[in-house]
């Protein structure tokens, strides 16, 4: 990959990233709770789940990536009920 490919890349996660942050800013708090199929996360756990893989990249880039951090990043886990519930409103994300 060569220097202009990265770049590219970039520019191009910075877009998407953008887009991800006003898509998640137009969600009431109401809305975050809203399940559209049995099975189906909701949009809360499912910004929880882009939000921990910025934390995931970053144990794997550090040498510090275990079983227990990929699970950290999975809202159904019981053990991250918690910080799910913690984001209690789009105002904190």
């Amino acid at each position: 990959m060569t220097k202009s490919d990265v770049l590219a890349k970039l520019e191009y996660f910075n877009m998407v990233h953008g887009v991800t942050l006003r898509a998640i800013g137009a969600f009431s708090d109401q809305e975050l709770d809203y399940r559209p199929k049995p099975n189906m996360r909701t949009p809360r756990e499912i910004i929880f789940h882009i939000y921990t893989q910025e934390l995931l990249i970053e144990a794997v880039r550090s040498g510090t990536f275990n079983a227990e951090i990929a699970s950290r990043s999975n809202p159904e886990d019981p053990a991250v009920a918690p910080e799910v519930k913690a984001l209690s409103s789009v105002n904190k994300l």
